[in-house]
């Protein structure tokens, strides 16, 4: 009987196998993202010394973007950004004309509605989640 038991642990002992290591899971930046924000936003911004522009109201939009990884560690991005704003300020102040030597009376307004983006991103990643990048392109806004 211990004959038969000492004959199956030997064969069970040659039979065990070892895992094969885990290799850590590699990043991929291949996806989209979406998002939105909603805020109250106050500015001031002061021109001179005579006239103060500060306005405050919402500001809310949001963006939409896409990342493709196209070769080992290359990742190309294309974004866009969209938030319409609240933002508006009147006030009084003055314009001086040095060589007349005038100063007249003047009524400034200050507002934004909307602002828009589009950009590109290209980046490489050689760190694990890590990615470093060049951005570029263009802005919009009406005020």
């Amino acid at each position: 009987m211990n004959l038969q038991r000492d004959l199956l642990e030997q064969i069970a002992a040659d039979l065990r196998v070892k895992a094969p290591a885990m290799s850590p899971a590699q990043c991929s930046w291949t996806g989209c993202h979406i998002g939105g924000a909603l805020s109250n936003d106050t500015t001031t911004s002061v021109f001179g010394v005579s006239t103060s522009h500060n306005s405050s109201g919402f500001v809310g939009g949001g963006q939409i973007g896409c990342d493709y990884q196209f070769a080992p560690g290359w990742v190309l991005e294309v974004e866009g950004r969209a938030a319409w704003t609240g933002l508006k300020s009147s006030s009084a102040g003055s314009v001086k004309f040095p060589a007349a030597g005038v100063t007249v009376p003047a009524q400034f307004t200050v507002s934004n509605d909307f602002l828009a983006s589009a950009t590109t991103r290209l980046g490489y990643s050689f760190v694990d989640r890590r990615l470093f990048y060049v951005k570029g392109g263009a802005a919009w806004t009406k005020e």
